[in-house]
């Protein structure tokens, strides 16, 4: 749904490029940068602001500084803390959800960069096929079939011994 030229963005559409700039990076701050650039690109007048060009705003965004900041420096991703607070009424539990919850955010980051954006668009935002396809520019059969094997390499990579690393 488009909004007229000179309408800012509401709240929810902010928190939405927020979120999706935060799971494709897992830097909080750098998706704040992403989601208000994003913003002031939709302020440009002519610009769409339908939620699936602003999709696609945010995934380029995050590509360039990839690219960036992979030629700047050689490295992995930051170890996240696993470590439960004591504090809580159920460390145990509170300790397994964190560590399945590591594992899959790491199973996720080892997949292809377009199954992982059709995966995130489309259970975490819950966009359609067809407002994937717009977003990463490809046809929503090849969306399908991205989500498909994305979905088939996940399981994989997340199965009891499972090699694949």
């Amino acid at each position: 749904m488009a909004r007229p030229a000179g309408l800012p963005l509401d709240a929810r559409t902010l928190l939405r490029l927020r979120g999706l700039a935060l799971r494709l990076t897992g830097d909080p701050e750098f998706a704040e940068d992403v989601a208000q650039e994003t913003a002031l690109r939709a302020l440009r007048e002519g610009t769409p602001r339908d939620l699936p060009y602003l999709f696609r705003v945010v995934l380029n965004l995050v590509r360039t500084e990839a690219r960036r900041v992979l030629r700047r420096r050689t490295g992995g991703y930051t170890d996240l803390d696993l470590v439960a607070d004591p504090g809580s009424p159920e460390p145990l539990q509170r300790l397994v959800a964190e560590e399945r919850n590591a594992r899959v955010w790491a199973a996720l980051g080892e997949l292809p960069e377009r199954e992982r954006a059709a995966l995130l668009l489309r259970f975490s935002e819950e966009l359609s096929c067809d407002e994937i396809a717009r977003v990463l520019g490809a046809s929503p059969n090849a969306v399908s079939c991205l989500i498909h094997r994305g979905k088939e390499h996940m399981r994989t990579i997340l199965s009891p011994g499972s090699t694949v690393r």
